[in-house]
């Protein structure tokens, strides 16, 4: 019974996010001129996935399906927005019977920074098989003359790296993330400013249940010559951090840099080009140092990572993903294969390879195999 209780309780946030949504649209359109939420629209996606593997730690081979349903409402745009993701998800196989899986979780929780209100609930059904409700994101944003100001949990796009992002503290993911697509949220007041054609000021405050654990920062966006210049400071997780990123055009190539030093002198450095050939072959060489600010997700300082991809066929592509550490040989290679199966239907095959030796980053683990749908609505 207790059980019931407690999975009310913890329900309550994620209804109160679809009521306060539901609400912000209910104005009836007669009132949008003057700049309330207008009509409510909906849209979604039901994404399926499957991977495959072996254990790391037992060498046993495991299964997993991932199943993902997503509603996304959204008033017409007005003075006043809002927005909102929810999402239900389902997940079956043997990985979660695994020490992998149980490691995964502990790790998780170690380095998680636990969300200012928490709209996730879930529940575990059986040994190989859990569910999940979660609001990924849900925004109410202000469009004014001087300033927008979005309060809710929002993405915080910074910095301007393909695959890693030193100065982007708000969201950090993985480069070897399976869904390199699916970008996290956090919690936040953003006021951004306008202070010219190209230029503004973003401030973010970003308060946790561990108010020590916050992420309060500031941006600065500018131009200088051809380039765009961003300058970023604040507090990260009890860290003072500041950052820099330029984004602008050699020639026909595409180059960004960015870089972002904390309070212990330890520097995180990225810098990136990308290119289309003439026979429509697209790719991405990224390099980045590592100086002990990022040790969560990788080991050691010297990175290079390569991203290509080629439309084969008008509804068929190919990519290659590959990441290598510098300075023990290291690395990973993903090629995939895209293709639209239907104007609302999407087929995605992949697999990540690693390779090195035993006691290597990625020479130590082992690869796997993924592949997914995904139909739009």
């Amino acid at each position: 019974m207790n059980t019931g209780i407690d999975m009310r309780c913890r329900l309550c946030p994620f209804l109160l996010a679809v009521l306060l949504v539901l609400a912000a649209a209910a104005y009836p359109p007669e009132l949008n001129a003057q700049g309330l939420p207008g009509e409510l629209t909906a849209t979604g996606s039901v994404k399926e996935w499957v991977l495959a593997s072996r254990s790391v730690i037992t060498d046993d081979p495991w299964h997993l399906s991932l199943t993902r349903a997503r509603v996304q409402l959204a008033t017409a745009p007005a003075t006043w927005q809002a927005e909102a993701w929810f999402d239900a998800e389902f997940r079956a196989g043997s990985f979660l019977e695994t020490p992998d899986a149980a490691f995964a979780d502990q790790l998780a929780a170690a380095t998680r920074v636990q969300p200012l209100v928490d709209l996730t609930t879930s529940r575990r059904f059986s040994d190989q098989a859990e569910g999940r409700l979660s609001v990924f994101r849900a925004t109410l944003t202000r469009e004014g003359e001087r300033a927008r100001v979005s309060v809710g949990r929002q993405r915080i796009a910074w910095g301007s790296g393909m695959v890693w992002n030193p100065t982007d503290l708000f969201n950090p993911q993985p480069p070897t993330a399976i869904e390199r697509d699916e970008r996290a949220a956090v919690d936040a007041v953003r006021v951004a400013v306008p202070l010219g054609v190209v230029t503004g000021l973003d401030v973010v405050l970003a308060p946790v249940r561990d108010l020590e654990r916050g992420r309060y920062a500031a941006r600065y966006r500018g131009h200088i010559g051809e380039y765009d210049v961003a300058v970023s400071g604040g507090v990260f997780d009890r860290r003072w951090v500041g950052g820099v990123d330029v984004a602008g055009y050699v020639r026909n190539a595409g180059v960004r840099a960015e870089a972002a030093v904390d309070d212990a002198a330890r520097l995180r450095a990225t810098l990136n080009a990308d290119y289309t050939f003439r026979n429509g072959v697209y790719i991405i060489v990224e390099g980045h140092y590592n100086g002990g600010g990022d040790a969560a997700y990788m080991q050691d300082r010297y990175y290079t990572a390569v991203i290509a991809s080629k439309s084969v066929h008008p509804l068929v592509s190919v990519s290659m993903y590959a990441i290598q550490n510098l300075e023990d040989g290291s690395g990973l290679i993903g090629p995939s294969v895209a293709a639209s199966v239907r104007d609302n239907l999407d087929l995605t095959l992949s697999t990540y390879v690693l390779h090195g030796g035993g006691q290597t980053e990625f020479g130590a683990g082992h690869g796997v195999w993924f592949g997914g749908l995904q139909f739009w609505w």
